[in-house]
């Protein structure tokens, strides 16, 4: 193949969305693929002549587009609906036809095998982006199964399959036989038939594929099969650990940042990931593509059970749908505080929850998410050094030493992420110093007491802290009483973010330094400081 490299000659009929086809005909980078459409490049005598064909179902496609000299992202369902005379689809058709192949697993599992064939299929549709009208909802289009010989081998092999048939208990006399009603500790309950099983799989394994930042073709077959082992042990009675993803906004953490918390992972968002995530719930983006947001990849338990229509309802009422979902809040709230703590920024920022992604084997890829609220802070990406330091705190801070302050590390999160008026995230910011400080009288003293001699490494340092507590607590109860005239001549966004950073400041320290103060009250734990 080398002997017969050549320059590529290939007209600027198509940007990025023809790449990803290109790449998948091609069997090519998309990169490279990039650079034979823009500079020119070598390819091979066999692959020019790919590109060739490719050329003319471009420029038929490319028929009935007014006004245009390349294709664009909306123009996807032109590509996707062309067809050859022999009725082959140009997506796998092209591919055929030029003498091109792309090696799939083999397997010795019927069901698995039958699922390979299908992924080979729709495979070339995961390379697209997403069209205008779905991003919104993060639909995929797939190929349609119903009628051929792909989909009838796949469910004569489900058919010789136990665990599987479990779903079909009342007969196997229609090709579409509808399951039991199922319930899912992802909190998915629903039927299904036999027909449409097959894509319900295939859509979770895409969905995986990409939380994993994969796009091959082998990555999505495994994915796939990974989706029906776990349908199969959970209909066998064993509960498989399946991974939900907690996507977060805010701040943003590299492509290839990856740090455990426990059993679970923060890492960057896969860009390829965000198709899955609601329209409304993705983390905005810069000039240069990066993405302000971060995700938490962890292990839920996937329990699933079955039962008849007649007694859906019944059962449904003593199921206990979305238990795992909330186990790991904790978790969560480490990721807000340690990206709060880690970032080196004039004002503080933290992580903030918008959406949990769940991946479901028998109801594909399921969405949750809250309705972004208003931030006092711009979106920020970490810089590599913010990224080791956050690495390092993730490996400090304990879910459970963060719950012993939960209320500090609340009104924290609150103040930095969710409080669109500053007077607000001041009264937050105070709460928070009253939560870890305040004693049963003279609040103001015990909170001022506890700052300055937490924080204060020196006599005058705690004098200075004693002070600017003080301040911070006036400018609350002004803020608070509806003092108006006092208000007015505070500079509340100065003292809002003094407030803020003390407690940010004591959290810190607490946390790294002075662990045996966690567990005490406020009032022990004033009195200790003041003491010691």
């Amino acid at each position: 193949m080398e002997n017969n490299v050549q320059e590529a000659n290939f007209s600027n009929t198509v940007n990025l969305l023809g790449a990803s086809l290109l790449a998948y005909i091609l069997n090519l980078s998309e990169p490279r693929v990039v650079a034979l459409l823009t500079d020119g490049g070598k390819v091979t005598k066999e692959q020019q002549a790919v590109l060739d064909q490719a050329e003319q179902v471009l420029h038929t496609a490319m028929k009935g587009q007014t006004n245009k000299s390349k294709l664009d992202f909306e123009d996807r369902a032109a590509l996707r609906n062309l067809s050859f005379s022999n009725g082959l689809s140009v997506l796998n058709g092209l591919r055929t036809i030029s003498g091109g192949n792309l090696p799939k697993l083999d397997t010795e599992d019927p069901v698995k095998r039958a699922l390979a064939e299908m992924c080979l299929d729709c495979y070339p549709h995961t390379l697209l982006p997403e069209e205008q009208e779905e991003i919104h909802t993060g639909f995929m289009h797939l190929p349609t199964f119903f009628g051929s010989k792909k989909l009838t081998r796949f469910i004569s092999a489900v058919r010789m399959d136990a665990a599987l048939m479990k779903l079909f208990p009342n007969g196997i006399d229609g090709d579409f036989t509808d399951s039991q009603q199922y319930f899912t500790s992802f909190g998915n309950g629903s039927g299904t038939q036999l027909g449409t099983l097959p894509m319900s799989i295939i859509y979770s394994g895409i969905g995986l594929m990409h939380a994993r930042n994969e796009s091959s073709l082998s990555a999505l077959q495994l994915a796939t099969w990974e989706m029906l082992d776990s349908l199969r042990e959970s209909l066998n009675g064993n509960k498989p650990s399946l991974r939900v993803y907690d996507i977060f906004d805010l701040v943003g953490l590299p492509d290839d940042f990856q740090a455990p918390i426990g059993a679970s992972i923060l890492s960057g968002i896969p860009k390829v990931f965000l198709r899955h995530v609601p329209f409304s719930a993705r983390p905005r983006q810069d000039s240069e593509g990066n993405f302000f947001g971060c995700m938490l990849q962890r292990n839920c338990e996937y329990d699933l059970a079955l039962a008849p229509f007649d007694a859906a309802e019944k059962f449904q009422k003593n199921w206990p749908v979305n238990k795992s979902l909330n186990e790991d809040m904790e978790h969560q709230m480490v990721v807000a505080l340690a990206t709060s703590l880690a970032l080196n920024r004039e004002r503080t920022t933290a992580a903030r929850w918008i959406a949990t992604v769940t991946i479901d084997p028998l109801y594909g890829v399921g969405k949750n998410w809250t309705d972004r609220s208003i931030s006092l802070n711009s979106n920020y990406v970490a810089s590599s050094d913010e990224c080791e330091a956050l690495r390092g705190l993730l490996e400090a801070i304990s879910p459970a030493s963060v719950s012993s302050i939960e209320l500090a590390v609340k009104r924290l999160m609150s103040a930095t992420t969710n409080r669109s008026d500053f007077e607000d995230s001041l009264v937050d910011s105070v709460i928070g110093l009253e939560s870890l400080f305040g004693g049963r009288s003279e609040v103001s003293l015990s909170v001022a007491s506890g700052v300055a001699n937490l924080l204060g490494k020196t006599q005058s340092q705690r004098s200075d802290l004693f002070e600017q507590s003080k301040r911070v607590y006036n400018a609350r109860s002004a803020v608070v009483h509806g003092s108006s005239k006092r208000v007015m001549k505070l500079d509340i966004f100065e003292i809002q973010k003094t407030a803020t950073n003390l407690l940010r400041g004591c959290i810190l320290e607490l946390l790294q330094n002075r662990p045996e103060l966690l567990e005490m009250t406020a009032e022990e734990r004033v009195k200790e400081l003041i003491t010691s």
